[in-house]
């Protein structure tokens, strides 16, 4: 029995490092569609800056404790840090992206606090003073912060792309739903805090962060592959356009080199009447006749 005590207990720590390593991806999921990056691809970026920062806090943890202020202030220069170190943004950019961390994350610890304890039925102090009621807890953290992370990036793609179609706004809101459906589900299973329904939770926060991957890049190269075929489209009017304009200006041209033709014809006409000396009236109804098709042509 204390062996396989000794094994759960292992393996709940274990789970517990590996939500707070998920929590430090997630937060680097948000720099992966939002900037660019300054030394490495965007994949290795992003795990690169995931162990910073998972590194970092538990670093932070053993240096503040129970502190909590300090521990959060560490975490959000800590956050600056990586985002000047490895993507090209500006301090004032990289205080923008540490400041939407909390704004996202502060409702959704609000969230977490209030489902752990209506799902638990625990009080507020049992809520960190319980290990496996904190690990839940955290679990419940990523899942919800996941989707305040989706419907971030959700909101970021719509400002920056103003011409995406109602099929890919759909597609785009179906994210943060199905994850709610996830959490859904799962939150029964957060009353016992057992080993396989910590493990379940992992599950579901792993699927989530892949899934969204996987689904928001494949959104965003329908819209690019739509954004090039308008482009297209709109090079191909534009190229039949002037190739109008040109067949207009090569009937234009016909038309005066054959009026240029018979107007020839008439100047010698008129020439050889004048010489001639031939009926005054005559010349006069031809000249009118040259100055009406000459106001035809310009």
């Amino acid at each position: 029995k204390s062996s396989r005590r000794n094994i759960v207990e292992g393996l709940i720590f274990f789970l517990k490092q590996f939500v707070i390593f998920l929590g430090s991806v997630q937060v680097c999921f948000i720099y992966y569609f939002t900037l660019k990056t300054r030394w490495f691809g965007k994949i290795r970026t992003w795990y690169i800056g995931a162990l910073i920062i998972y590194s970092g806090s538990l670093l932070l943890k053993k240096i503040f404790g129970t502190a909590l202020f300090p521990y959060m202030l560490m975490i959000a220069i800590l956050n600056i840090g990586v985002v000047l170190l490895l993507y090209k943004a500006t301090l004032r950019q990289s205080l923008f992206w540490a400041a939407m961390q909390y704004i996202i994350g502060i409702p959704v610890e609000g969230t977490t606090v209030f489902l752990t304890l209506l799902i638990q039925k625990v009080t507020y102090a049992d809520l960190y003073e319980s290990f496996d009621i904190l690990l839940v807890s955290k679990l419940i953290v990523n899942i919800v912060f996941m989707i305040g992370i989706v419907l971030f990036i959700i909101g970021w793609r719509l400002h920056k792309r103003k011409r995406i179609g109602k099929n890919n706004s759909f597609l785009y809101m179906a994210i943060p739903l199905y994850q709610v459906v996830l959490l859904g589900g799962y939150l029964p299973c957060c009353s016992i805090s057992t080993a396989p329904n910590i493990l379940i939770g992992c599950l579901i926060a792993i699927f989530s962060i892949l899934i969204d991957f996987s689904v928001i890049l494949a959104i965003d190269h329908l819209n690019e592959r739509m954004e090039k075929e308008e482009e297209l489209f709109d090079l191909e009017k534009k190229r039949k356009q002037e190739l109008q304009y040109l067949e207009e200006n090569i009937e234009r041209l016909e038309d005066l080199r054959l009026v240029r033709h018979e107007l020839g014809n008439q100047l010698q006409t008129l020439t050889a009447l004048m010489e001639a000396n031939e009926n005054r009236d005559a010349v006069k109804l031809m000249i009118k006749d040259v100055m009406g098709r000459l106001e035809e042509v310009t």
